[in-house]
This record gives C-alpha cells, sequence and structure tokens, in this order.
C-alpha cells in the first residue's frame, strides 16, 4: 500500500509540476500581468478537466445497482441517508484504524488546499513576488514534494525494519527477564 501511495502521489505531482512549469513559461514568454497568469491557468485547468474528467468517467465499469430506492424518497436524499449510515458504521465498528485515518484524510486536505491558496496571497501581497516568481516558488515546493514521496516509501521501510528488529531482539528478553 505504501508503494501504491507514494507513487500514486509521485504522478499526482509530477502532473502537477509540468502543468506548473506550463504556465510559468507562459508568464514568462507573453510578459503576462497577474490578472492574464490567472486567467491562463484557470483555462488551462478548465480544458485539462474537462478532458481527463470526461475520460476517467467513461473508464468506470457498469455495475448493477446495489439498493433500491425506497418509494417517495429522492436520490439526492437516498445517498445523502446511504452516507450518513456508512459514517456512523465506521465510527462505531472502526474505533482504531479507518475511523481516524479518514479523519486525517480531511483535515490534511483541508490544509494543503489552504495553504496554497493562503501563500499566493501572502507572497503576493505581503512580499510583492510576480506570478513568475511565485510560480518558480511553487515549482520548487512541486519538486521537492516530488522526490519526497519516493524518499518517504523507503524511510517507512527503514521505519519498519528498524522497529521489527527491535521487537525480535528485545521483547524475548523483556519476557524472560520479567
Amino acid at each position: 500500500m505504501n508503494e501504491y501511495t507514494s507513487t500514486w502521489s509521485l504522478s499526482q505531482f509530477f502532473s502537477q509540476a509540468t502543468f506548473n512549469i506550463c504556465i510559468i513559461m507562459c508568464a514568462y514568454g507573453f510578459k503576462l500581468s497577474t490578472i492574464q497568469t490567472s486567467m491562463v491557468s484557470q483555462t488551462g485547468t478548465v480544458i485539462f478537466c474537462v478532458i481527463f474528467l470526461t475520460w476517467g468517467w467513461t473508464l468506470i465499469p457498469n455495475r448493477p445497482r446495489r439498493h433500491k430506492l425506497p418509494k417517495g424518497q429522492s436520490i439526492l436524499l437516498a445517498g445523502f441517508k446511504q452516507n450518513w449510515k456508512t459514517c456512523k458504521s465506521i465510527w462505531k465498528n472502526y474505533k482504531t484504524g479507518l475511523r481516524w485515518f479518514l479523519i486525517s484524510t480531511v483535515f490534511g486536505e483541508a490544509a494543503a488546499s489552504g495553504i496554497s491558496t493562503t501563500a499566493v496571497i501572502f507572497l503576493n501581497g505581503s512580499l510583492g513576488l510576480s506570478p513568475l516568481q511565485i510560480g518558480i516558488f511553487f515549482q520548487v515546493s512541486l519538486m521537492t514534494v516530488i522526490v519526497g514521496t519516493k524518499v518517504s516509501y523507503i524511510y517507512i521501510y527503514i521505519c519498519v525494519c528498524v522497529y521489527m528488529y527491535f521487537v525480535i531482539t528485545y521483547i524475548p528478553v523483556l519476557i524472560c527477564c520479567s
């Protein structure tokens, strides 16, 4: 799972870095202002989303429905009710693993989104950086994250090996001595 997660993060941040390079080149090459750079960025985002979300949607296989819609209930409310039942089930039955993973994911994603938005405002408003300089700032950040996705996989592997070494070596000693 760690390898899959690090590979997914690598591809995600590599795609963002590639898109960021394209925006930086447009801003630098065409001498775009802040507003023009944001317009080019949003246009590129819309184009990529239309293409890849449509393509991804077509790749989802058809499946038969698993639940029958109760009579007199809207599909919107039925979806929310099913999600609520799932949340209650996770909260009740998965106290140590899945519950905390999902909570950390919610707050982690919100923090990551908030930082990128706030960073642009701070870098432009307080530090007076140009769109090109802000783009380079984020490019450096993305490149270090790309390196970190693979390093973290190796780091986790090393930590697990060291932990297992101590468990195998010292637990029998502690059991025998007590």
